[in-house]
């Protein structure tokens, strides 16, 4: 009298795509140690101004007032 007893686990699409894709992650996590890969530096003696400014009138920009940025297009 032997009975086998199945169950059958219905997973979504969406679950098994995350879980092969952490899958990948863990694997090239392990395999990683043996590439060679240089790291990325993002020193510059460069000095970049960025102004936020208002999407038609370009003379209106954002601007900071006792250490508060306004972004109201003050001027």
């Amino acid at each position: 009298m032997n009975k086998k007893i199945t169950h059958e686990i219905k997973i979504q699409k969406s679950v098994l795509i995350a879980l092969y894709a952490i899958l990948v992650v863990l694997s090239l996590n392990l395999v990683s140690p043996f590439f060679k890969v240089g790291t990325a530096s993002a020193f510059s003696n460069e000095v970049h101004k960025i102004a936020i400014c208002h999407p038609v009138h370009f003379t209106r920009c954002a601007e900071i007032k006792d250490g508060v940025l306004m972004a109201g297009f003050y001027n």
